[in-house]
């Protein structure tokens, strides 16, 4: 159910973006953003593996969920410009 689909969104992967190594955690090089409030590409991977690192209780679940997907979405259309 919902557990199974957020530990598969939780296994978050991205090794085939070019990476820098920066606190032991994998990212990407940073993307140039027109709007300075938009997240790049670096910033994405980071907060997915902070997530993935993360424990969540009750009813933090179906928010950090859907959080996580619309991360991921956003990760995916930026890296297929």
């Amino acid at each position: 159910g919902l557990i199974n689909n957020i530990r598969k969104y939780m296994a978050f992967n991205a090794k085939h973006v070019t990476e820098e190594h920066t606190n032991n955690i994998t990212l990407p090089k940073s993307n140039t953003s027109q709007d300075s409030n938009q997240l790049d590409s670096r910033e994405i991977i980071f907060l997915l593996e902070v997530l993935k690192k993360s424990q969540f209780v009750g009813e933090q679940v179906e928010i950090v969920y859907t959080s996580i997907l619309k991360l991921q979405n956003q990760y995916i259309a930026q890296t297929k410009k």
